[in-house]
């Protein structure tokens, strides 16, 4: 299924944001401050985010692509192993899923358990 390379996206983010900085005069990248008051609808919190190779929405994603003139698909990775996800599978093997437990009991400080 198809997926976002996020570590790519952070990459070419970055050499665009460093890109700006120097032709502003910056011995460094565009601080995000700036970028947020040159491209209002980019947070910094977003341009942060994806720095950090962290998911972000899907319009936030296009926004900053539209902002620093990048193409959206250079980013799809159509080749990601698929998550896992119970869509697509037999209803069988839905309910094994849903069978599994998500933590196993303890005994509590009280002695009651879990």
């Amino acid at each position: 299924m198809p997926d976002i390379d996020r570590q790519k996206f952070a990459y070419v983010v970055a050499g665009q944001l460093l890109a700006l900085g120097r032709a502003d005069g910056r011995d460094g990248p565009l601080p995000l401050r700036i970028v947020q008051q040159r491209f209002p609808w980019v947070s910094a919190g977003s341009m942060s985010r994806i720095a950090n190779g962290i998911d972000v929405s899907a319009a936030v994603m296009l926004g900053v692509c539209r902002a620093l003139e990048l193409d959206p698909f250079d980013f799809l990775d159509i080749e990601a192993p698929s998550p896992q996800s119970s869509f697509g599978r037999s209803h069988a093997d839905r309910k094994t899923l849903s069978k599994q437990y998500v933590s196993v009991g303890a005994s509590r400080e009280t002695g009651e358990a879990a």
